[in-house]
């Protein structure tokens, strides 16, 4: 497939289709011939301030506390490479084998948009590698946000062949791949060294990495919580619109329309007047976790559009520095997700336990069709606590500023690459979570009804899911280890929920 790589805004999705493309090496780049005119007008501005003489950051003058050494000639020839170099000290286990590759893909868009002053050279370089999918191995710690100076001169070494680069789960030597693909390695020019250190693509990939995992645990969430509701027999009057439309609540009406329109058809009246508020708050609580997603999808692709260099090259002849580099509204919008995100586990969590309350749900006891000394389901409630209290602790916020750096010249900070972090983390946990949510379902609508799948009280979405795992799990009888059955419930639940069965349901389009 030949690939225009133009300069027009990149959505969420095209971003993730085409990294599946490029990681499938189904893909050719193919430049337009504006960016590359841009890109040489801004590179020959750079050449010509260096030989004018005049002051230019990370150029001809030191980084940070040392903005005020000048350098002579014969330093400036190698001060490129020296700059890279000299600010590679992350340190840590590798990130996951996609973010090198997301970085490259992120770093790839900027550049493209001009201004950065980047040589042609080292761009058309920095695309082969994309090309090729090649996914430089970075380590964990090492950025607060502040440009992420330290991974990203990792990531730069690594393209120049002095790193490392994942391969098929593998660390090998980046310098190896290089030659073995006929790349050659190019001299670094002009302010080369900052295009690759002195941006937040970091953080950027890291962000992308923990939006597109906690849009997918979101949806299975949003469908664990149908299944519970559906197999309480919940008062469905309560996704009314009669019902959401007397206040404005960030995405309380979007949410509660969107299982309405599943419930329309279903006529089984309810069991309760009134229901627990982990049932009867669904709505509200996934309405803001809507509204926070939908958020944090537009300030990710406002960084991924925008250009996060300094110092940049304006009206093809000043090099000036700008605070783009610095992104509080990215870190800070994570952060919100992760506390919506807190609040809705905690709703998956008060349905499992209600599910196995037979005071409330008129089920047997821990939904054990036995009773007596049988355990049942009960064990699993002692799992999704320890899960529930990590999810909890993810919500903790971390983008304070930090102790100044650099003698105090960076004395702001953001932790957006941290703040990413705690969102995938919190996303894989809240995956296992609506894993138990849905078996626990499950197991409750088996004891509810004598046959689900010609049942007119259950939605389709709900039958089909229940049909899904009775594939591979069966009705718990008696007391059996049942770990494997949570994981593999969550397995099928993600897959489920990315089906084109499910398109029509899928939130974030």
């Amino acid at each position: 497939m030949i690939y225009n790589f133009n300069n027009k805004r990149i959505k969420l999705n095209h971003f993730f289709e085409t990294l599946q493309l490029i990681k499938e090496n189904k893909i050719k780049f193919q430049i337009n011939k504006n960016i590359l005119t841009k890109i040489k007008k801004d590179f020959a501005c750079v050449r010509q301030s260096l030989n004018s003489g005049q002051s230019v950051y990370g150029m001809n003058t030191g980084l940070g506390s040392n903005v005020n050494y000048k350098l002579n000639k014969k330093e400036i020839e190698n001060f490129q490479q020296l700059i890279i170099e000299g600010r590679s000290s992350s340190v840590g286990k590798f990130l996951d084998e996609d973010i090198g590759l997301l970085l490259l893909y992120a770093r790839c868009i900027q550049l493209s948009k001009g201004n950065t002053g980047i040589s042609p050279k080292l761009f058309k370089h920095l695309m082969k590698c994309l090309e090729k999918g090649f996914s430089p191995a970075i380590p964990e710690f090492g950025s607060i946000g502040a440009g992420d100076l330290t991974q990203n001169a990792t990531f730069g070494l690594a393209l120049l062949g002095k790193g490392k680069f994942w391969n098929n789960g593998k660390i090998i030597n980046s310098k190896n791949k290089l030659v073995s693909n006929k790349i050659k390695l190019p001299k670094l020019e002009g302010k080369d060294a900052m295009a690759l250190i002195n941006h937040s693509c970091l953080s950027i990939a890291l962000s992308g990495k923990a939006l597109s995992d906690t849009l997918t645990a979101f949806m299975m969430m949003q469908f664990s919580a149908l299944f519970s509701f559906e197999a309480f027999i919940g008062n469905k009057q309560i996704f009314s619109p009669e019902v959401n439309e007397l206040r404005v609540s960030p995405g309380q009406n979007e949410c509660a329309r969107w299982y309405d329109n599943i419930f329309k058809n279903i006529l089984q009246k309810p069991r309760r007047l009134q229901d627990p508020l982990s049932f009867r708050t669904i709505s509200v609580c996934h309405g803001l976790g809507m509204t926070n997603i939908t958020r944090l999808i537009e300030y990710w692709e406002n960084e991924l559009n925008g250009i996060s260099d300094s110092p940049v090259v304006l009206n093809n002849k000043d090099l000036v520095s700008t605070p783009n580099f610095h992104n509080p509204a990215l870190a800070q919008i994570m952060e919100s997700v992760t506390l919506s995100n807190a609040m809705i586990a905690n709703g998956s969590f008060q349905r499992i336990q209600k599910l196995m309350n037979n005071e409330i749900s008129d089920l047997p006891g821990y939904l054990s069709p036995i009773g007596g000394k049988s355990a049942g389901l009960m064990p699993l409630q002692k799992t999704a606590a320890s899960i529930l209290s990590e999810i909890r602790q993810c919500a903790f916020p971390i983008s304070f500023d930090t102790s100044p750096v650099s003698d105090t010249v960076e004395d702001m900070s953001t932790m957006t690459p941290s703040s990413a972090k705690k969102l995938i983390r919190q996303s894989e946990l809240m995956k296992l979570l609506s894993g138990i949510e849905t078996l626990v379902s499950c197991q409750a609508l088996d004891l509810r009804h004598d046959n689900i799948s010609n049942s007119k009280l259950i939605s389709s979405p709900t039958k089909l899911m229940f049909k899904i795992i009775r594939k591979t799990i069966d009705k718990i009888l008696i007391d059996r280890p049942i770990e494997n059955d949570i994981e593999t419930t969550a397995v099928e639940l993600e897959e489920f929920i990315k089906s084109k069965k499910l398109k029509k349901f899928w939130i974030f389009n």
